[in-house]
């Protein structure tokens, strides 16, 4: 199986596309197969970019942006509910089934954590307390 093509050969290739050169001329100057050259130029068509966007593996994401925003909203009224129960929350809002699991992954990319709740409490009750 052949190599990739270098960034360099990518970006030389959609300049000399763009010049409106051929498939024959343009893999005599870059030194690849006309195929390549088809290849890249029905990608460019596809995605505006000589490279193809990487395959995520598993099923979509089921913690939307506006999920995961009432998840946060919910946790700034409440921040040390349990996730079974903001998983109920969201199922009572969002009429869709989520998991625990879908819950404490998105919990772990924005790092909220029970650290991050007892500091949240401690800063509210501070604010709370009239200054002397």
């Amino acid at each position: 199986m052949a190599p990739n093509l270098a960034t360099h050969d990518h970006h030389q290739l959609v300049l000399l596309n763009a010049a409106g050169l051929s498939k024959a001329a343009i893999s005599q100057a870059i030194g690849c197969s006309e195929k390549t050259v088809s290849n890249t130029r029905v990608t460019m068509r596809n995605y505006g970019n000589p490279r193809a966007p990487r395959n995520k593996p598993g099923p979509p994401r089921c913690i939307t942006p506006a999920v995961g925003e009432a998840i946060l909203e919910r946790l700034r009224v409440k921040p040390d509910l349990y996730r079974d129960e903001i998983v109920s929350y969201l199922e009572e809002v969002f009429e869709t089934p989520f998991s625990v699991n879908q819950v404490s992954r998105f919990l772990k990319e924005v790092n909220w954590n029970r650290k991050v709740v007892s500091l949240f409490n401690i800063a509210a009750a501070a604010t709370a307390l009239p200054l002397p």
